[in-house]
């Protein structure tokens, strides 16, 4: 049920990563792909994934069959996951991007991330005076 493809981009400004899309199919691995989550919350990482289809973190609310209508259990499980230094992750999914508004977009994008910059400042990931994030 995921897609066959996967790979990666990051978005950088002045030369440093700000953003990093990533796409993963059926051939990855979960075991590794939770322990570089977990690694990774030691580091000023912070992990947004999104994707395109139901998932229970999706924007539309799913009654009692909530459960049992993810395609996105894997993800859903990276933004929950134990272990970590600081949460630096979150999930959300859209049925239909087009049907999603710019701002509330923004909104899905942003709903963690402001938290874990407070985090990341606040246990010396990232130097609290480079973020505008208080």
């Amino acid at each position: 049920m995921g897609m066959i493809s996967s790979g990666s981009f990051v978005v950088k400004a002045n030369g440093q990563p700000i953003m990093e899309y990533s796409f993963q199919g059926s051939d990855f691995s979960n075991e590794k792909a939770v322990i570089h989550i977990q690694s990774s919350s030691y580091e000023p990482i912070f992990w947004q994934f999104m994707a395109i289809g139901k998932s229970n973190k999706g924007t539309k609310p799913r009654g009692f069959l909530r459960a049992f209508q993810s395609d996105f259990s894997f993800l859903e499980e990276l933004d929950n996951l134990t272990g970590r230094y600081l949460d630096n992750a979150n999930f959300f999914s859209v049925e239909d991007p087009q049907m999603i508004s710019d701002h509330e977009l923004y909104d899905l994008l942003m709903a963690e991330y402001p938290g874990w910059v407070r985090a990341a400042s606040d246990n010396g990931l990232i130097l609290r005076e480079t973020s505008r994030i208080r």
